[in-house]
């Protein structure tokens, strides 16, 4: 939910830093035309300026530079196949430029390609114009596109060459976290993230949610509750938070309290279909037949193949001594594969 976001914003590189590094391709055009080009990128015209690149390029077609500023302007207008273009362009006129690699592996990740994100980042780094700043950058990048594929043991080798050069890039700290719990590390996981949220200097609500969920995963509710709530002083409308500080309370046989984070997970998602199982649940524990058998039949509702709220709702029907309505859950159950369902129509419904 915050990642991608996250992501993409450092991953955009600034039209200044940019044309910092393109800064000396006016010494090798003396003409207008690529003055007005660049004067129309930095007010923010990449229309007017890649009319004026066009021009530049007509009279010299070799030039790697020219490729890739007419690209930054293509992409800053969203023209993705446009930018793609002039990237490979550029690539043939002079294979050594990192920040073509750079920019056309960022706009695959964009693109959901992260195979091929992976691949161009890699080639990136083979190239020799790129300083050891730089190839930290690219392998932070690099390191984000393999997690997005599954790829977590690889994101977490990469990302500790990243902290290995920078142990202050919360950014590094926090990803490397999230590839951790994915892999069941969950106490590393927590470490990290409390570097992370110590090194970012703003207060990262993601970083406090990812920490509770590593917290929750290892079984210290407790502490689980503590990042929820966090999370929830930083981002009140956070359903997420309320959901799994919810499932700690559980954990902690606080049904009650259990009950009133659920009722803000469904005001806030009136389809969040698995906050009304567990607050059925929840019920049940309470004694609360109607509410439990209440919140069983919305699961229902939203999903008719919810297999696990028949069976619930069938248990309810049992003790309630309405067999007819119980079995007939369980057998609904039993049908879409359930086994638990099946027992209980095995053993109630003879």
């Amino acid at each position: 939910m915050f990642m991608n976001n996250k992501f993409l914003s450092t991953l955009s590189l600034s039209l200044t830093v940019f044309l910092f590094f393109m800064g000396n391709v006016s010494a090798q055009f003396d003409n207008q035309y690529y003055e007005n080009g660049e004067n129309k990128m930095q007010t923010g015209d990449f229309t007017g300026a890649i009319e004026e690149f066009d021009k530049v390029i007509k009279v010299n077609p070799y030039d790697a530079d020219i490729y890739l500023l007419r690209a930054l302007a293509k992409k800053m207008l969203n023209d993705m196949d446009g930018a793609i273009v002039d990237l490979n362009n550029g690539i043939k006129c002079d294979s050594t430029k990192y920040e073509a690699y750079f920019m056309l592996g960022s706009i695959k990740y964009k693109q959901n390609d992260y195979s091929s994100a992976i691949l161009i980042f890699q080639k990136a780094l083979n190239t020799n114009s790129s300083t050891l700043t730089e190839q930290t950058q690219i392998k932070y990048h690099l390191a984000i596109a393999e997690m997005m594929i599954g790829n977590f043991q690889n994101t977490i080798d990469i990302l500790n060459d990243v902290i290995d050069y920078n142990y202050v890039n919360s950014n590094a700290y926090f990803y490397r976290a999230v590839s951790k719990i994915e892999i069941g590390s969950y106490k590393e996981a927590i470490w990290d993230l409390s570097l992370s949220i110590e090194f970012d200097p703003f207060e990262n609500p993601e970083a406090y949610f990812k920490r509770g969920i590593a917290y929750k995963l290892s079984g210290d509710f407790q502490e689980a509750i503590k990042d929820f709530d966090k999370t929830i002083q930083l981002t009140p409308n956070s359903s997420h938070a309320y959901f799994h500080r919810g499932i700690s309370l559980i954990n902690l046989k606080k049904f009650e309290d259990a009950i009133k984070n659920f009722d803000q997970v469904v005001f806030l998602d009136p389809n969040a279909i698995d906050a009304y199982f567990k607050r059925g649940e929840c019920f049940i524990e309470t004694k609360n037949n109607k509410s439990a058998i209440e919140n069983f039949n919305q699961v229902i509702k939203l999903n008719n193949k919810y297999s696990e709220a028949y069976v619930f709702r069938g248990l309810i029907y049992n003790a309630m001594g309405k067999k007819k309505e119980a079995c007939s859950d369980f057998s609904i159950a039993a049908k879409l594969g359930n086994t638990v369902g099946n027992e209980y129509l095995k053993k109630y419904c003879k």
